[in-house]
């Protein structure tokens, strides 16, 4: 174990070895958990997130000062610091940021073992930007949480543990009363394990739920997998996750609007040659942002990002410069290029090709993805 550990799921606390843990106060947690999860930061950017209604000269003392504090309630040991630029001590663990590496890395049964929601009891609502980003990573971990149950829950079942399959399906379950891949998995381990009567009591429940919060029937999968239970037939082998049809419209509504400073932003930057890089929360849009703001007036060869496997994170999905040359070699004769490449999953991942004005012919405009 670390001599040094920083605990952000559940109750705040910050251990130092040999000391009993130390509950952080509300705003030192904040700037811990964003620097645990979001690696170095500027002064003036966690004063600005913590202290919004303050002047900004007024909003940089205070966060010295809690920093101070800090360090003085823990015998001297400096969580954070830097001049201009925040960060964690060199060998700090946070145990919010194990589990997204746990996560990456599929050791799912080591991220079973972090629980509790992220800096659990604080409230931020006097924080509104913060407090936006806290309830997005709250949902980002606790769906790799899930994930990792689901995982560790396959795992078992292959290797014959029905009943601790069970246990684990039966919290995920308990934790989102209308997941329906859930279900699936509660369903089916029931049966395997001679409770024909659960497994159809977990169907109805699911049934009522969705009826009466969502206005919905179960998935047909779902309902098949309820008839061959009821009238006893042998259960095909495990299928793939259940996932409900999302309408086209919402995937890629028909006119992308608000984003012209942004567009205003691209087109100059690629004008002047210069690597362009957007980032931001996972499915806002940042590909749809290049992708429509720069199809309109620009030749360019796009290639997008594919999953390596169906565990890849986004941070490996685009190919990379090589192969992409290798693709046009011969086509198209000394393009420009631009990568746009996956760095982290928050950052857009496809590769565009930008043509100068003597190659363009020899390579048509490729279609609009839809």
């Amino acid at each position: 174990m670390a001599d040094r550990r920083l605990r952000l799921l559940g109750e705040a606390s910050l251990e130092v070895k040999g000391r009993p843990p130390l509950r952080l106060e509300r705003r030192a947690a904040g700037v811990l958990a964003y620097l645990a999860l979001e690696g170095p930061a500027p002064r003036s950017r966690m004063a600005g997130l913590l202290w919004p209604d303050s002047p900004e000269r007024t909003a940089r003392n205070n966060l010295a000062q809690t920093l101070r504090r800090l360090r003085r309630a823990a015998w001297g040991y400096e969580a954070a610091g830097g001049d201009e630029v925040l960060r964690l001590a060199e060998g700090l663990e946070a145990d919010a940021a194990q589990l997204v590496l746990l996560s990456f890395q599929g050791r799912y049964a080591e991220v079973l073992a972090l629980q509790g929601e992220l800096l659990q009891g604080y409230d931020y609502d006097d924080c509104p930007d913060f407090a936006e980003w806290l309830l997005a990573e709250r949902e980002h971990l606790a769906d790799l949480w899930r994930e990792a149950l689901v995982q560790e829950a396959e795992r078992l079942e292959r290797g014959g543990d029905l009943r601790a399959a069970l246990a684990l399906v039966s919290s995920l379950v308990r934790a989102d009363p209308v997941s329906e891949e859930g279900c699936r998995r509660l369903m089916r381990l029931y049966y395997l394990l001679g409770d024909r009567g659960a497994a159809l009591s977990a169907y109805h429940r699911l049934q009522a739920t969705l009826r009466r919060e969502m206005g919905l029937e179960p998935l047909p999968e779902i309902q098949a997998l309820a008839r061959e239970i009821a009238q006893g037939m042998v259960l095909p082998a495990q299928g793939p996750p259940l996932r409900r049809e999302i309408p086209l419209a919402l995937l890629r509504p028909p006119v992308l609007s608000g984003r012209e400073g942004e567009w205003a932003l691209l087109e100059g930057a690629w004008e002047g040659g210069k690597a362009i890089f957007v980032s931001g929360e996972p499915g806002i849009g940042k590909s749809r942002l290049m992708l429509d703001g720069l199809w309109e007036s620009l030749t360019t060869f796009y290639t997008p990002g594919w999953p390596s496997s169906p565990t890849s994170p986004p941070s490996t999905a685009a190919p990379p410069p090589t192969a992409c040359s290798r693709l046009c070699a011969g086509v198209v004769p000394h393009p420009q290029r631009l990568w746009i490449m996956p760095l982290a999953p928050h950052i857009a991942a496809f590769t565009v090709l930008r043509l100068s004005p003597s190659s363009s012919s020899w390579l048509k405009k490729t279609p609009r993805p839809s």
